[in-house]
């Protein structure tokens, strides 16, 4: 099944719709409109948050299929700023971090398991683009980022990461030697070969955060 159909079913499932022509009644979405859609496997963020907004529904639920976390209170919700127009690289180069954010609301029990975390401060997500870090990581996908300061500065060998070095934003591997301070950044697709850096260069890049979660865009 193409990830928009699972998206769909689960949103039919929750709102009680029976048929496309329903959904798209509703929605105002015209039916080849939804046929395209299923065709490229994408469904608008916009309509996304509109269905969120409108019926007191976390992304969540709508996205990953949390529903054995049930619907909660407010103060079991958490918000994390999504940026639209960020992308950060799994080919080469890359758009730095933007202003314009959106909020998305998750449930906090369905982050702690799905990511493992209990400290959310600055967690944020963006956009890969690229396919360099296929198939762990498809273009398209949603990153979810951890702060390199939540993890005390301190790599985690193996890791992926984005990291912005010489003013490109990369997701990679990175495999850190802590004598001679040297760092080699690394694409699971084998076709693209590692970046090499030496200390001093890796010195001067800015490691953003882990990425410890990661699906489908819209």
């Amino acid at each position: 099944m193409n990830r928009i159909d699972e998206i769909l079913d689960r949103i039919y499932q929750l709102l009680d719709i029976k048929r496309d022509s329903e959904f798209c009644e509703k929605y105002k979405i015209k039916p080849n409109t939804l046929s395209t859609w299923r065709k490229r496997n994408k469904i608008p963020y916009e309509l996304i948050e509109e269905i969120s907004q409108n019926e007191n529904l976390s992304l969540d639920e709508i996205l990953l299929n949390s529903n054995k976390y049930p619907q909660t209170e407010n103060n079991n919700l958490i918000e994390l700023p999504y940026y639209p127009e960020t992308y950060a690289a799994a080919g080469g180069g890359a758009i730095n971090y933007q202003d314009v954010k959106k909020p998305i609301a998750f449930n906090k029990d369905f982050l702690e398991k799905t990511l493992g975390i209990t400290i959310f401060k600055n967690l944020h997500i963006i956009n890969a683009i690229g396919n360099s870090m296929e198939p762990t990581i498809e273009e398209g996908e949603l990153l979810f980022i951890n702060p390199f300061e939540n993890e005390y500065n301190q790599i985690k060998d193996g890791g992926i990461y984005v990291i912005n070095c010489n003013n490109s934003v990369f997701v990679k591997r990175i495999h850190h030697n802590p004598i001679t301070k040297e760092a080699l950044l690394i694409s699971d697709n084998k076709q693209y070969p590692d970046m090499k850096i030496s200390g001093q260069e890796f010195n001067s890049c800015e490691i953003i955060g882990r990425v410890i979660g990661h699906f489908s865009s819209f």
